[in-house]
């Protein structure tokens, strides 16, 4: 711990010492605090105007004050052979002499802007303890909170010692603006210059409820201006040789020297760059030590690595490097496969990314109609839209597959655009339902939702299905149990005459057994209503005779 010279300003001495003597060795009585006793001649002398108070007792007239106004520091007396005066508190005071603090090359301080206490009574001595974190007041828990930890701030504050501690300090004062507590499990060892240079907890990691603050109070007197040297300056504030003032830092330095933005130390979730700037991110090739709160150096093969307690996490690896996990290696362990691109990192891969497939350690783009493939570049798992996966080989297990315009024999396109064997043996195309045949293979028959060879009971066969009655132009062959074409035109025939026509096909007519395209001289289609001349011959009157009928076209 570094050695802090403090000039003092600010001590008050208790209104009831007014207007007497002190010490008891004269009768001379002054109107202290304006008035202190010389007593090397007995007499009341005014207290300096750059005193802000005075020792109700002086012996040497040259160190009368025991604090100083705004912009003077307080010189103590060097010398050991003033005794001072001691209050009922047992507090020593020693004189002093009260100099612009420049003169004695010291900065004003006007007491610390991280710590605080905020009281019902108005009492600058108690309170609750408030510090500044990230921007704005938080309350701190009471959690383990001790006499340590009050003296700590309790110096800080300039406030003289910690007297005592209150728990759920909140609770006992309602009246008390609210704040978001942040700090929980506080432990101090006593020689902290500051709270936050003692153990906390991680901000905003606690257990406790908002009532749970934490009170303290301090002895006093309230010293909270003085002259500091150099390394004096209350924590979050630096000296400033141009105005000897202690001035604040910049606001995201936690705190800071010689210039407001010359950090020295971050909050947390922020790391030092540099030895003076605090960043949330660290540049490249860096990263945030969560132990030390500053940015150091990753491992030489990483690019970038992750925050933590070292460097070796890498994130990105240099050229010529695979990262494996949080490691950059040279070359890819068994069981995995390189992975480099022109538009991604080299990686070591267990499985390769979606579109490629491992070729002898190596990951290797898949076929242009591939989505994805395994085991070689044609091997699909997974088609560009438009195409279908066609599996090769019977059956469909874990072969091959590759990527189609349409589906082969046997197989239908479901809605996902997969290729499926249809289940019945001899079946060419099937629905959705692959269950359900939609059309058979030369040599099988379909019936009902299957493909057979031989049609069962008494239907006939096709060349294409299982029939109660065969088609027009076929006629059933009983003895076989198949429909056999009918000779000629005849839309039906005889089983056993194939040729003597029952029916015709559309555009000829049936005559005898025939089906023809033209009837003949004297015949015209059934149906038809052609022309036809009717007269009476062989009778002199043309009321009677033989009737003749003439076709059209004849004579």
């Amino acid at each position: 711990m570094v050695a802090v010279t403090v000039f003092l300003i600010g001590w008050t001495i208790p209104s009831a010492l007014g207007q007497t003597s002190l010490s008891g060795r004269n009768d001379v009585i002054c109107n202290f605090p304006s008035e202190y006793v010389f007593t090397r001649n007995n007499s009341c002398v005014t207290c300096p105007g750059q005193c802000a108070t005075c020792l109700p007792e002086v012996v040497d007239v040259r160190y009368p004050c025991t604090s100083c106004s705004d912009t003077h520091g307080m010189l103590q007396n060097p010398s050991d052979s003033d005794p001072g005066f001691t209050l009922e508190s047992g507090f020593l005071l020693r004189g002093g002499t009260c100099l612009p603090c420049n003169t004695v090359r010291r900065f004003s301080s006007y007491g610390s802007r991280k710590v605080r206490l905020s009281a019902v009574s108005g009492s600058n001595l108690e309170g609750r303890l408030e510090v500044y974190y990230k921007g704005k007041w938080h309350t701190v828990c009471d959690d383990n909170w001790n006499l340590v930890n009050t003296d700590v701030v309790c110096r800080e504050l300039g406030l003289g010692r910690g007297e005592r501690f209150y728990h759920v300090y909140d609770h006992a004062n309602p009246s008390l603006l609210t704040l978001e507590l942040s700090f929980d499990d506080v432990i101090c060892h006593g020689d902290e210059a500051s709270f936050f240079h003692c153990t906390l907890s991680k901000y905003q990691q606690h257990n406790c409820q908002p009532f749970e603050t934490v009170g303290i109070k301090c002895s006093g007197p309230a010293t909270e201006r003085y002259c500091v040297n150099a390394d004096g300056c209350p924590f979050g504030q630096y000296p400033n040789d141009t105005t000897w003032r202690c001035d604040d830092c910049a606001r995201e330095c936690f705190n800071c020297y010689s210039a407001p933005q010359k950090c020295t130390s971050c909050e947390e979730f922020r790391f030092l760059w540099n030895e003076q700037s605090c960043v949330e991110k660290c540049p490249d090739g860096s990263y945030g030590n969560s132990v030390t709160g500053k940015c150091e150096r990753c491992n030489e093969t990483c690019a970038t690595c992750a925050d933590g307690v070292t460097g070796s996490r890498c994130l990105t690896c240099h050229e010529s490097y695979f990262r494996y996990g949080t490691s950059c290696v040279t070359g890819c362990p068994a069981g995995t496969s390189e992975f480099n691109s022109s538009t991604a990192e080299a990686v070591c891969m267990e499985t390769c990314p979606f579109g490629f497939y491992s070729n002898s350690g190596e990951c290797a783009p898949c076929d242009y109609n591939c989505l994805d493939c395994i085991t070689d570049v044609s091997n699909c798992t997974a088609c560009q839209e438009g195409k279908v996966l066609q599996p090769v080989g019977q059956p469909f297990n874990t072969t091959r597959a590759i990527c189609h315009t349409w589906c082969s024999g046997g197989y239908h396109a479901n809605s996902a655009s997969v290729c499926q064997l249809c289940e019945s043996e001899g079946c060419l195309d099937c629905f959705e339902d692959i269950s359900v045949c939609k059309q058979c293979a030369r040599g099988f028959r379909l019936y009902q939702t299957t493909c057979v060879t031989r049609c069962p009971g008494d239907l006939f066969a096709t060349d294409s299905a299982c029939v109660p009655q065969c088609p027009d132009g076929y006629y059933g062959d009983v003895a076989t149990m198949s429909c056999r074409a009918c000779v000629g035109n005849c839309m039906s025939c005889l089983e056993h005459d194939p040729g003597y026509c029952l029916t015709c096909r559309p555009g000829f007519y049936l005559r005898g057994s025939a089906c023809v395209e033209d009837c003949g001289p004297g015949y015209a289609p059934e149906g038809s209503h052609a022309s036809v001349y009717v007269r009476l011959r062989g009778a002199e009157s043309s009321l009677d005779g033989r009737v003749e009928v003439l076709p059209e076209g004849t004579t």
